[in-house]
């Protein structure tokens, strides 16, 4: 039940930021880049806390972590807009390189303190490098897998 009321948020953030922040000419890209950043980061939180990197002390749900909403919802929405305002590699890099950084040393550390999430032996350099590998990896093969887009 909460699997699919994240996804119905996620899809209403996504539509919201769709249709005032992005060209219609550009959805296409950047909800491929949004859908594709929130499969990854919801699988790979559910495995990192399966073997033990990370766990959450406070839970609605037994089996649901708690982050889901945010793994499909406010980090794809976040890297998404870096994907489309970041027109060029360099300017994209930059972007994803700030919002990792605010991810990994200013949200996680939020987050433990507010004791939804616990960080067990998983430091917030590996978050910060894996969110940025992560993003230039999906934006790579889009590019790859999509039709060029044009930024007029």
């Amino acid at each position: 039940m909460a699997m699919v009321g994240s996804a119905y948020s996620c899809y209403f953030t996504l539509g919201y930021m769709g249709g005032y922040l992005i060209k219609k000419k550009h959805r296409l890209h950047v909800f491929a880049f949004a859908m594709s950043i929130g499969i990854i980061s919801s699988v790979l939180d559910v495995v990192g806390a399966d073997i033990l990197l990370w766990g959450y002390p406070t839970k609605l749900f037994f089996m649901v972590p708690p982050l889901i909403p945010a793994d499909l919802t406010v980090i794809p929405v976040a890297f998404s807009l870096a994907y489309h305002y970041g027109k060029t590699w360099r300017r994209y890099i930059l972007y994803i390189v700030i919002i990792s950084f605010l991810f990994a040393y200013v949200i996680k550390p939020l987050s433990k303190w507010a004791e939804i999430y616990q960080k067990n032996n998983f430091p917030h350099r590996l978050s910060f490098i894996g969110f940025i590998l992560i993003s230039l990896i999906v934006r790579w093969f889009l590019e790859r897998v999509l039709p060029i887009r044009e930024y007029n």
